[in-house]
C-alpha cells in the first residue's frame, strides 16, 4: 500500500480545504493510507482525525508581502525550522508521496531536502510565483492546477506545460444539497434573493455585489440579497470592516444582509434564487458546483475558471468584469421573469467531472504514474550500482 502525505498551512476551513477533507474521506484506502500535516488543534485537524486519518502536527504559517526586515528574518527562521521538521518526518516515515495541498505548503515542502519520496504542488490561486517559482519547481516532480485558468496562470508565470495536469476541484453532490431556512434568516417567501457566499478579499468584489444590488432595489424594492463569509484568516481587516459600513449605510432596511461565516452553506443556497461571484479572478470557485447541485443559476463575472464551469443561458449568466450595470440587468431578469428564473431550476445539472469522486480518480491515476516512475528510477539506480 502506498503511504500519502498531505501538507496544509491552514488549520481553518476554507475551500481548499474542505476539498482535501473530500479527498481523504473519498480516496481509496485499499491502496492509498493517507497522513496529513496540518496545525495542531486546528478545524483541519479535527475533520482528518474524524476520518481516521493520522495527523502530524506542524504548523506552516502563511506569508505575507513585506519589506519589513524584522519581518522577512522572522519568515525565514520560522521556514528554516519548519523544512527540518518535515525532513524529520519524511526520514521517519519514508512515505511514497507528499502532497502539498497550497502554494503555501509547497514552498515549505521545497524547502526541505528530498528523499525517496515524489511530491506534488496543487497549485489553487492566482497569484503571483515568480519569486518562488525556482525553489517550487526544483523541491516538487509535478504540480496540479484546478482549472484551466489556473494552468494558463501557470506558464504564464515560467512553469513547463508538461509538468501541469488539470484536476478540478469537486464536490459530493449528495451530501451537497440544502435544506430552505428562508424563515430563520427572516426573508420573505416571495422575495427573488441574491446571495454572495465569499470570503472577505477584495478581489472577490463585495463592493461590487453591493453597488449592484442598491441599483437593482431602486428598481425592484422587493428583492432581498445576502452576503456570506468573512475575513477567515485575519488577513483583510480593513476591507471587512469598510465592506460592513457600505452594506450597513446603504440598506437602513437590511433588504442587504451580512450573515457572516455559516457552516450551514449549502441550506443558505437552498433559501436563495440565484447565486452572484463578482470575483475578478476566479480560481476556481467552488460554490459554483454547490449552486448546482441545489438547482440554483449562477450569475459570474467573466474570467478566471467562470467560463470552464456555467453554461449561459444554461446554469448561469456571465457578465463582463466590473460592469455594475450589466450585473443589475442580469439580476433583474431573474426578478420580473418568473418563466426565465424557473427555466434555470429545470436545466442545471453537475457534470460528471466536477464529482469529487471523478478528480480522486484522476489524483489515484497520477499518484500510480509517479510510483511507476520512482519505481523506474529505482531500478535504472540499481542496474547502474550493479553494472559498476
Amino acid at each position: 500500500m502506498a503511504t500519502i502525505l498531505y501538507l496544509d498551512n491552514a488549520g481553518l476551513m476554507g475551500g481548499a480545504q474542505r476539498t482535501l477533507v473530500s479527498i481523504l474521506a473519498h480516496l481509496d484506502r485499499s491502496r492509498f493510507e493517507p497522513s496529513l500535516v496540518a496545525p495542531a488543534g486546528s478545524e483541519l485537524e479535527k475533520a482528518a482525525r474524524d476520518l481516521g486519518v493520522e495527523v502530524h502536527n506542524i504548523e506552516l504559517k502563511r506569508f505575507h508581502r513585506t519589506i519589513n526586515p524584522a519581518k522577512l528574518t522572522a519568515y525565514l527562521i520560522d521556514l528554516k525550522l519548519k523544512a527540518k521538521q518535515l525532513r524529520d518526518l519524511l526520514r521517519t516515515h519514508s512515505f511514497d508521496i507528499v502532497h502539498a495541498n497550497s502554494n503555501i505548503a509547497a514552498f515549505y515542502l521545497a524547502n526541505a531536502p528530498r528523499g525517496r519520496e515524489k511530491r506534488i504542488w496543487h497549485s489553487r490561486d492566482l497569484v503571483a510565483i515568480k519569486m518562488i517559482k525556482r525553489q517550487l519547481l526544483g523541491g516538487t516532480d509535478v504540480t496540479i492546477a484546478i482549472s484551466n485558468a489556473v494552468k494558463r496562470h501557470l506558464i504564464a508565470e515560467g512553469v513547463p506545460e508538461e509538468r501541469i495536469r488539470t484536476i478540478y476541484n469537486g464536490i459530493d453532490p449528495a451530501s451537497a444539497v440544502g435544506t430552505s431556512i428562508r424563515s430563520e434568516l427572516g426573508l420573505p417567501a416571495d422575495a427573488v434573493v441574491f446571495t454572495l457566499i465569499a470570503f472577505f478579499y477584495e478581489w472577490k468584489g463585495h463592493k461590487d455585489f453591493i453597488f449592484a444590488f442598491q441599483k437593482l432595489l431602486e428598481r425592484q424594492p422587493e428583492a432581498r440579497a445576502l452576503i456570506v463569509g468573512s475575513d477567515l484568516f485575519g488577513d483583510n481587516k480593513r476591507y471587512a470592516q469598510s465592506v460592513e459600513k457600505l452594506a450597513t449605510m446603504i440598506f437602513k432596511n437590511e433588504e442587504l444582509r451580512l450573515v457572516g461565516r455559516r457552516e450551514d452553506v449549502n441550506n443558505i443556497i437552498a433559501s436563495s434564487d440565484v447565486i452572484l461571484c463578482c470575483s475578478t479572478a476566479e480560481p476556481f470557485g467552488r460554490v459554483y458546483l454547490e449552486a448546482f447541485a441545489n438547482g440554483k443559476p449562477v450569475i459570474s463575472y467573466e474570467g478566471g475558471a467562470a467560463s470552464e464551469i456555467i453554461q449561459p443561458g444554461v446554469s448561469g449568466v456571465l457578465t463582463k468584469a466590473g460592469a455594475i450595470h450589466e450585473l443589475t440587468d442580469a439580476m433583474e431578469k431573474f426578478v420580473t421573469d418568473r418563466e426565465y428564473r424557473e427555466s434555470f431550476a429545470g436545466a442545471i445539472t453537475l457534470d460528471e467531472k466536477f464529482n469529487i469522486i471523478h478528480g480522486i480518480r484522476n489524483m489515484e491515476n497520477l499518484y500510480d504514474e509517479l510510483l511507476e516512475a520512482r519505481s523506474s528510477e529505482e531500478a535504472g539506480e540499481d542496474q547502474n550500482s550493479a553494472e559498476s
